[in-house]
């Protein structure tokens, strides 16, 4: 996700581990009952699933299905740390380039036929052939050697019939966290000869669940893959229903639902039905400060706006939409970081950079998009700064088209941005929105900020000194102030109590532990 107000990614995952808990809101329930084998769930917002072919899956819905659907080489759990999925395990060259993937014994397919190096090789070329332009395919898995040659990709091999081999071009540490997306899952290899351009109505992989009935803008019912690795799931049977947004919290409360996903990133609800969940987003809303012109081009000028900006100010407007920042990595990535703090008052910041009371400060504009919540967050950045500079701040919002365009072409002195992670890599964050990269549109670098970075996606993704790396850069960055991080948005799912083995993610995923038990009631 860019510059615009991301929606995040809502995939479901089957998950081994242990939960971390988020915040609950309602009461706990009737947890007695005896239990059933089917779960009603109810996905707001939309009319059907997009597609359910994985090189196409780019949209949170068909995301959301095709994870229960496929499987790759590897998969998220529910704190977003890679695990083993179709590989059982691997290893990293020394130069960090090759990755060698070992396949599962006798994976097999929802229909019991059997899973071979080959069919990964055939997925992930026809991922990035023809076939994928639409997907994720092209961001995702464009570090493999020969993917952006519109060839088939060189960096992709069956070294046997168990074993995959992918070289990419550089060393990238983040490489498996962008392989445990649906780009790289791999459906059963014979549904286009059998069924043709409607394959997908009979979707299968090696995943935890298999296509059972597909009614169109109607219904979705998956059942489990009597072959599933994994060993049985629960529970033996998932409907999912297609509903408005405030429908399904409604079918929810009469009973009709157990599952309610796919609420819009940072929104909160009216009432809190029992089982409702909130967690940070893999997101951040902060300022970006152009510090390739004045007034922002000064430190000290950064320093002021910083320190006039009253603490939890996003909480205060936005409410339960939000969580505190952590700093420039979301707190779902387990990397604390430090945050900048005021060693003077904020006038006395705008005084060094030559504007001592806010005199002959020019006229500036925060530029943000149509949102509801960042504008009123926008005009209590405004009086901040009114109140203890004495500076005012025009809010201009604008649509999306025009925020990119703005931000691309630096276009702006302030400018208010909700990031949503890519991928759950700290890499996501330091390594895109400051530095090198294209998508730094503060206009913020430093040689020893990039090298730390660079250097860090070099080694290997558990190697403690790329956690070292990043920390620095991140120190560095704070200290120059081209960010302001406000707020990390909410991500709400509602899970009825006594659903056990169901949990939210940070990603707006709703992991099933497949060790559980099914649902009381």
């Amino acid at each position: 996700m860019r510059f615009i107000i991301p929606l995040l990614v809502l995939a479901l995952f089957i998950d081994g581990c242990g939960s971390k808990s988020p915040t609950v809101v309602g009461q706990a329930g009737p947890t007695t009952q005896p239990a059933t084998t089917t779960v009603q769930w109810g996905l707001a917002g939309i009319s059907d699933v997009p597609t359910l072919d994985p090189a196409l899956a780019s949209d949170p819905t068909s995301i959301s299905v095709a994870s229960l659907v496929y499987g790759g080489l590897v998969r998220f759990d529910q704190h977003l740390r890679v695990q083993p999925d179709g590989a059982s395990h691997w290893t990293i060259s020394r130069n960090g380039k090759t990755y060698t993937f070992f396949l599962r014994r006798n994976l097999r397919y929802a229909d019991g036929s059997k899973v071979t190096a080959n069919d990964f090789v055939a997925a992930l070329d026809r991922a990035l052939g023809p076939e994928g332009p639409a997907g994720t395919a092209p961001f995702y898995l464009q570090l493999i050697v020969g993917s952006t040659s519109g060839t088939k990709p060189r960096g992709i091999v069956a070294v046997n019939s168990s074993t995959v081999r992918i070289t990419l071009t550089r060393p990238a540490a983040h490489f498996l966290s962008e392989l445990a997306f649906p780009a790289a899952f791999v459906p059963q290899p014979t549904l286009v000869s059998k069924f043709g351009t409607s394959w997908t109505d009979h979707a299968m992989g090696f995943g935890p669940y298999m296509v059972n009935v597909w009614r169109h803008s109607r219904y979705l019912t998956l059942v489990q893959n009597p072959h599933y690795y994994g060993g049985t799931v629960a529970p033996r049977r998932i409907t999912l229903r297609f509903y408005p947004q405030r429908n399904a919290v409604t079918a929810y409360d009469r009973g009709a639902l157990d599952v309610v996903s796919g609420l819009p990133a940072g929104e909160t609800l009216g009432s809190h039905p029992p089982g409702t969940q909130r967690l940070p987003a893999l997101a951040l809303d902060y300022l970006a400060l152009n510090t390739s012109r004045l007034p922002f081009k000064r430190l000290n000028t950064r320093r002021a706006f910083a320190a006039a900006i009253q603490p939890g100010v996003a909480r205060l407007t936005m409410g339960a939409s939000v969580f505190p920042s952590s700093g420039l990595v979301p707190s779902a990535l387990d990397m604390p970081l430090a945050r900048w703090s005021a060693s003077a008052s904020a006038s006395t910041y705008l005084a060094r950079a030559r504007y001592p009371h806010g005199n002959k400060f020019p006229p500036i504009v925060l530029v943000l998009p149509q949102d509801a919540h960042l504008h009123a967050l926008a005009r209590a950045l405004k009086l901040d700064w009114f109140r203890t500079l004495k500076v005012d701040v025009r809010i201009q919002p604008v649509n999306a088209t025009n925020y990119t365009q703005i931000l691309n072409a630096h276009a702006f002195d302030l400018a208010l941005v909700r990031w949503g992670g890519d991928y759950p890599d700290s890499q996501d964050f330091l390594g895109t929105q400051l530095g090198a990269s294209p998508y730094n549109v503060t206009g913020w670098s430093k040689p020893s900020y990039n090298a730390a970075v660079q250097l860090a996606d070099s080694y290997s993704p558990l190697d403690p000194r790329r956690q070292t790396l990043l920390k620095h850069a991140a120190f560095v960055a704070t200290r120059s102030l081209p960010i302001i991080p406000l707020d990390e948005p909410a991500v709400t799912a509602i899970i009825r109590p006594g659903l056990q083995g169901f949990a939210l993610t940070a990603l707006g995923t709703i992991v099933i532990r497949h060790a559980a038990p099914a649902i009381t009631r």
